[in-house]
């Protein structure tokens, strides 16, 4: 548990799959003077953790929000649980605005929102053609990332 004078029981949160962290909210610590104490061994991460049920590697919970409880109760790391609950949304999706090409999943967000550099892909219009037929274009592509093997599943569109 990090004791420092800026630190508020979750100040520090960390990224990925690494032993970095940042800090959120208000403190004394800027987020270099944060990495550098726990780099220094001077403080210690956060060391409450979970190891993952699906691909075997530990989470350090040193998230804000309610999300080191959701990764204590379905004992999953980050990505997991991110894979996880995207594929949730998935198959609520019904082939809409979600998809998976080539590996990787992708999301259509609304052609109204963003515009030019604040759009997917800077705004790049992309053809998809998703298996069942439909055909929709999109200005405002974004990737989610390339899926996990343990996650992959057959693609559902192809990019035109």
């Amino acid at each position: 548990m990090l004791t420092g004078k800026g630190y508020r029981g979750s100040g520090l949160t960390r990224i990925g799959h690494t032993e970095r962290w940042q800090v959120s909210g208000e403190g004394d610590y800027s987020w270099n003077e944060a990495i550098d104490k726990v780099d220094a061994g001077l403080e210690d991460p956060p060391d409450e953790r979970v190891t993952c049920k699906l691909c075997g590697d530990y989470e350090l919970l040193g998230w804000l929000g309610d999300l080191p409880d959701r990764l204590k109760r379905k004992s999953m790391c980050f990505t997991c649980n991110h894979w996880d609950e995207w594929f949730l949304d998935f198959a609520k999706d019904d082939n809409k605005t979600m998809f998976i090409n080539g590996g990787r999943a992708y999301t259509i967000c609304d052609e109204s929102k963003g515009g030019g550099r604040w759009s997917g892909f800077g705004g790049r219009k992309f053809n998809v053609k998703f298996k069942t037929g439909r055909v929709v274009d999109s200005t405002n592509l974004w990737t989610q990332g390339e899926i996990p093997k343990r996650f992959s599943k057959q693609d559902t569109a192809e990019l035109c």
